[in-house]
This record gives structure tokens, sequence and C-alpha cells, in this order.
């Protein structure tokens, strides 16, 4: 199937009628550039959170293979990129943001070529660690792990910091270009522990300025870019998912913000019928009408909408 290889994890697996003909990305799709890194990173998780190490034998070495398959993914400059192209029928970008519009600079200009989205980089340098956990758990050397993963995380704030917008950018063209919009993807940055204390501080104040957050949540795009469009999939509508990470990130900091970002995420599921959080909401500013409007058709409820909610509590 497209973009398949050795140890990558799959985008998602669908059946039915579009399935059986072959209709991509229907059926078993593996169009991601994150998901091997997150998979890596739950797998660690639940060892840690049982206590139990049988799930983690019993998938060694499949987790070296999407270990294996991640590291020799990389570009020479490190990061991991996406194509921005539409690859056969499949999805134009490959980060969580997979709308054909959602990557480009602050002025709009949609991306071109191998881009280097900033979250991916960060959910890396958290599966390096992961790696490097659960090689040492199952009696192996994992400290070149860390210090791979250390150098990412330098890596990171220096080529995505832009110190004039107080943020990090959205992602890298393939000329190392930094296409400067402000967007929640940084917010991604502090789930994954990929910052120093100090640059995490200034990214959660940046971020809780009234462009990005609208008081629901975070705003996927700067209500000051000229793609901002509040009903839009990914520029400039609040994600629940995204919101919980931010949340979950601020809270791993102890930053204050982490029980504002919190509050809000409870709010937005309060007024919501069945209590149950959509995949998306606009980005209307709070003070509108309530519930704030839904973006057309979404999945409700949906599953990371819900379990992020209990991620930014816990």
């Amino acid at each position: 199937m497209a973009q398949e290889a050795p140890g990558k994890i799959a985008h998602e697996l669908r059946r039915g009628e579009l399935a059986r003909t072959g209709d991509l990305p229907f059926g078993r799709y593996f169009g991601t550039t994150d998901a091997t890194a997150l998979w890596l990173v739950l797998l660690r998780d639940h060892a840690a959170a049982t206590g139990s190490r049988a799930l983690l034998r019993e998938l060694a070495a499949p987790m070296r293979r999407a270990l294996a398959w991640m590291q020799g993914a990389r570009s020479p400059d490190g990061f991991l990129r996406e194509p921005a192209s539409r690859s056969g029928q499949g999805l134009w970008n490959t980060s969580w943001k997979d709308s054909d519009d959602s990557i480009h600079d602050g002025q709009g200009r949609l991306a071109s070529g191998a881009v280097a989205v900033v979250e991916i980089q960060g959910y890396v340098a958290a599966a390096l660690d992961a790696c490097a956990d659960m090689e040492s758990w199952l009696g192996a050397d994992g400290a070149p792990l860390a210090l791979e993963a250390a150098a990412l995380r330098e890596s990171i704030d220096g080529r995505f910091w832009d110190e004039a917008m107080g943020l990090h950018a959205v992602a890298l063209a393939e000329d190392g270009r930094r296409l400067d919009a402000a967007t929640s993807n940084p917010g991604h940055l502090l789930w994954a522990g990929a910052l120093s204390p100090d640059r995490a501080a200034r990214v959660a104040r940046r971020m809780m300025r009234p462009d990005l957050w609208s008081g629901w949540g975070l705003r996927t795009l700067s209500t000051r870019s000229p793609r901002y469009q509040p009903l839009s999939y990914h520029n400039g509508s609040v994600w629940p998912h995204d919101t919980g990470l931010f949340a979950a990130g601020l809270a791993r900091y102890g930053l204050p913000e982490a029980a504002t970002a919190r509050r809000a995420l409870l709010d937005m599921a309060a007024v919501q019928p069945a209590l149950q959080l959509p995949e998306l909401l606009s980005g209307y500013a709070r003070g509108g009408p309530v519930p704030p409007p839904a973006y057309l058709e979404p999945c409700r409820p949906q599953a990371w909408a819900a379990a992020l909610v209990w991620a930014a509590l816990g």
C-alpha cells in the first residue's frame, strides 16, 4: 500500500466498500509521519503505567523495527520530514494537520517539498527517550538513544524558534527556511518534554494571547494569519485533543497556565450535547454563542478528544 515500509505504523485501517475497491486513503493506509513515534511512546508508557514488562518483551522486535524505521527516515539535518505533496491518492500532509492547506508560512503561502513539521520532531525526541527506557528495561544499553534525543531537542529549539514571533515556526521548508505561521503546533513540544523550562514558559505565555487562545481552547492558527478561518478544518478551528496535549504539557512543566487550559477543556465538554466533545469546534472567541458552533459534520464523540481531557486532568 502507499507509503508502507517495514517498521512503520499505519495511519488507519478501514473496512467497507471503498476499502475493498482499493480507494486510498481507505483500507490499510500508511500515509503518516508521526504515528510510529507516538506508538513507541505509548508502548513505553504502557510498561511504565502497568509495571509489567510482558507486553514490551512480546513486542521488543516490532519496537526495534519501528525505531529503525524512524531513525532511517530522518533527513541529514536530523529531522523527520513529510512530503507536503500528494502521494498517489493519499493525503497531502501527513502530520496530524493533514488537510491540504494546513502547512504554510506567515503570509499564507503553502508549503511544498519535504517539510519538517515542528511537533513531529518533538514526538521523535520523546520516542527516542522512550526507546532508551525500554532498551534499559530489556537489559540493553539505552544511553546512546538518550543522547540522540538530547541532541534533537537542542536542534528543535535552535532551528524552529522564531524570536520575532516569540514562538516556534510550524515547520521548516525543504531549504531550511522557517514557515513562520503562528499555530497551535508548538504546544505539543511541551507534552513531548522537548523544551527547556524557560522556553516552555515563553511558549505558554505566547500561546495564551488572544490570537491563539479562544477562551475555549487553542486555535489551530492565529487570527492574524491571512488564512485564518474559524470554521476551517486546521486554519483557526479549536481541536479538544490539541488543547489537551497543550494542557498536559503545561502541567508537565508546572506552569500556571495549566489550570486555565484544563478549565477550558471541562467547560468545552460541559456545553456539548450529552457532554460529548466533538472532533473540533469553531475558533470564535468565547463570549459568543454557547455552545460554540461546531465544524460541519465533525466526528462526535471522538476518542482522542475524550481521552485528552483525562490526560490533561491527570
